[in-house]
């Protein structure tokens, strides 16, 4: 990926335990928000276009047992890709 193009980071937990995910290969002004956590209750497991709330830490996820989750980068400063979660 290049600076400027926007980017989304689905996870999937088919586990029973919960799952740390590292986002720390974003540069420190990114802002992830979330589109999608289906370990919360109905409303609150998804957010319509444009009202994705900001996630508070941009370094890492914590995900519950046996969900999915899509943090966007509506900003596009996704610094580069690499190997690995996200």
């Amino acid at each position: 990926m290049r600076r400027g193009q926007r980017a989304l980071c689905m996870m999937f937990n088919a586990s029973d335990a919960a799952v740390r995910y590292n986002l720390s290969h974003v540069i420190p002004k990114t802002r992830w928000h979330l589109a999608i956590d289906t370990s919360h209750e109905v409303p609150h497991d998804q957010f319509g276009v444009g009202e994705e709330p900001v996630w508070k830490d941009a370094r890492s996820y914590q995900q519950s047992l046996r969900s999915s989750a899509i943090l966007l980068d509506r900003d596009g400063l996704l610094l580069q890709y690499e190997e690995g979660p996200c």
